[in-house]
Order: structure tokens, then C-alpha cells, then sequence
């Protein structure tokens, strides 16, 4: 049998998987992958039903729900490496202020201070910013995956903390 016709029965959940996993990789929508998984728990028990009554559809529904999951797999990389690669740029910027501040005793006011200009913040994270208050400086940007929350750096604890 050849391949086109092996795939024609999948046509219709590639169709759907596709357009989702291209819309659930897009910045800041990764959290929508949890509607996804929800009707994925909601079909699995009717499919397993129809897995064990009708022998026939079983390549069928294990097929389908590959397609599924590999979609949800590239979902999860595409997202892990947008926020892999926004943390390291941040991890990089949260260690030229810690060194202007063992240099120089003191946090930085402003990023300017350690040559990084707005635009120059901007190219590294989308959305991100530093405010100095008082003697504890706060550095934040956007989470990758979801709006509306930021992950901030503790100079205290020297860790990140998800603020949503």
C-alpha cells in the first residue's frame, strides 16, 4: 500500500493537530495547550472503549492519538526553547548587574549603567525591565508561555520567582 494511501484516514486530525500546535507555539500561548490535553482526557476513554470493542479501529485510534501527542510534543519543545533561551539572555543580564554591583558597590539605576539600551533590551526579551528601589534592584521579564506573568529575580535569594 503506498504511503498517500496509508495516510488518507489521518488527514482530518492532522488537519486539526497542525493549525493547533501552530497556534499553541506561538509567544505567550503555550497555556492553551491545557484546553488540548482536556479534550485529549475527554476522548481517551470513548476511544479505549472503541479500542477494545471494535479490534478493527485499533491502528486507526492509535494513529490519531500520535498524532496528538506529537503535536503536543512540538508544542512543549517549541515553548521550552523559547523560555530556555529568554532565561539564558536574562541570566546574563541579572550577571552584568550582580558584577556592576561587586564592582562598584552599588546597583546599577538604570540598565544604561551596564551599556544596555532599551532597544538593546528589547532584541534580547520581549518584554522585560529593571527597576531600582532603594537598595534591592528588581529585573524582570515576560513569561513565554502565558501572558500576563512575569518571572522576577531576587537579588536577595539570587533566584527567580513566577509572578502572575
Amino acid at each position: 500500500m503506498r504511503w498517500a494511501q496509508r495516510l488518507r484516514p489521518l488527514r482530518g486530525p492532522i488537519a486539526m493537530a497542525a493549525p493547533a500546535a501552530a497556534l499553541l507555539s506561538a509567544p505567550y500561548a503555550g497555556f492553551m495547550a491545557y484546553v488540548v490535553v482536556l479534550g485529549l482526557l475527554i476522548w481517551l476513554p470513548v476511544a479505549a472503549l472503541r479500542f477494545i470493542r471494535r479490534p478493527e479501529t485499533r491502528a486507526h485510534l492509535a494513529a490519531v492519538f500520535g498524532v496528538w501527542v506529537a503535536a503536543l510534543l512540538e508544542v512543549a519543545a517549541v515553548q521550552g526553547w523559547r523560555h530556555a533561551m529568554a532565561r539564558s539572555h536574562a541570566d546574563a543580564i541579572v550577571a552584568e548587574i550582580e558584577h556592576f554591583h561587586a564592582v562598584h558597590h552599588r546597583y546599577p539605576d538604570d540598565l544604561t549603567e551596564i551599556r544596555l539600551s532599551r532597544d538593546g533590551l528589547a532584541a534580547r526579551l520581549d518584554l522585560a525591565g529593571y527597576v531600582q528601589q532603594g537598595q534591592v534592584p528588581h529585573f524582570f521579564y515576560a513569561v513565554t508561555y502565558m501572558p500576563f506573568a512575569v518571572w522576577s529575580f531576587d537579588f536577595r535569594t539570587r533566584a527567580w520567582e513566577l509572578q502572575d
